[in-house]
């Protein structure tokens, strides 16, 4: 089981990007990772950045860090 350490580190690099004025793309996930991000619906946010809606939505729902996800 995977904890959501990384995906929080990566939606707060999402979020620096924007805050930055620049794109953000996670690309090539290998399987584990690429389960987690989509078991929490963030891999659509992260495969494009210019969805700043996405980003407020993912911030609101994911679960704390350190939570296994399944």
């Amino acid at each position: 089981m995977l904890n959501l350490s990384g995906v929080h580190a990566l939606i707060a690099g999402y979020a620096a990007a924007i805050d930055y004025g620049t794109s953000y793309h996670v690309r090539h996930a290998p399987g584990p990772v690429r389960h987690v991000l989509q078991a929490t619906g963030t891999m659509d946010l992260l495969s494009d950045s210019d969805d700043l809606g996405a980003l407020v939505l993912a911030v609101l729902t994911l679960p704390e860090p350190g939570l296994p996800v399944s």
